[in-house]
């Protein structure tokens, strides 16, 4: 029996996809297989292989670089022990996702299709089969995550969590962002008292000085591949 897990790369990459094989008597774990790939989908059995699907960045063709967004991937496995067979990027299909796939005729059959769409303007099928020659490079799933969005605040005045700030006074604060080739930055969302809730939006902001004490400002940046970065800073009040 082969049970997948989803995992996610949206906010935690240390929550790999996993495929399990178990006993299907006693449910004992004969071999674990981690990628990370998102699965979204049931795996499939033929051939002495393992097929499943997910959804993560290939490469970009004659160079090592990560290519976002995440794009349908599919792994095969050996049945016996869960080594990887061979993984194929299907760069083609862009933001659609992959299903289950259906073995036959020494092919795996996958279809991808919009997420969780009853109707849908866009579906592909593929047919996948076993090579002894690597896929070219823009269809071989990449290794690792590229990385989040990075954010820094500067303020002004300069150095403004190393000042004392009186009542009445106002501080600005613009966020310095930079994310990964071909990803741009969606959204600059601001927790301006501390509450662990972005109820204010923009790049740059204005806060006043109307509390006692320390207050947290934190901002949070999301770009078009839902990736996030935070950055924080203290202002005091005497």
């Amino acid at each position: 029996m082969y049970v997948s897990t989803r995992g996610t790369h949206h906010d935690g990459y240390e929550d790999y996809g996993g495929l399990y094989a178990l006993d299907a008597d006693i449910g004992d774990e004969k071999w674990k297989y981690e990628t990370p790939a998102i699965h979204l989908s049931a795996p499939t059995a033929g051939n002495d292989t393992v097929y499943v699907a997910g959804k993560f960045f290939s490469k970009l063709e004659d160079t090592d670089d990560i290519v976002r967004p995440a794009v349908p991937a599919v792994y095969a496995l050996d049945a016996n022990d869960g080594d990887e067979r061979w993984n194929y990027s299907i760069r083609e299909a862009g933001y659609l996702t992959p299903y289950s796939p259906v073995v036959a005729d020494g092919k795996a059959y996958v279809t991808v299709r919009e997420w969780k769409s009853v109707y849908s303007d866009e579906s592909e099928l593929y047919a996948l089969e076993s090579s002894d020659e690597k896929p070219l490079r823009d269809h071989q799933v990449a290794e690792e995550e590229p990385e989040n969005p990075r954010v820094t605040i500067e303020t002004a005045p300069k150095d403004a969590e190393n000042r004392t700030f009186e009542e009445n006074q106002t501080v600005v604060l613009r966020a310095n962002a930079s994310t990964a080739e071909n990803d741009e930055i969606l959204r600059y969302e601001w927790d301006v008292d501390g509450d662990g809730e972005f109820e204010r939006s923009g790049k740059k902001i204005t806060v006043g000085t109307d509390f006692c004490g320390e207050r947290t400002v934190t901002v949070r940046v999301v770009d078009d591949d839902r990736f996030t970065g935070e950055d924080s800073m203290t202002l005091t009040r005497g």
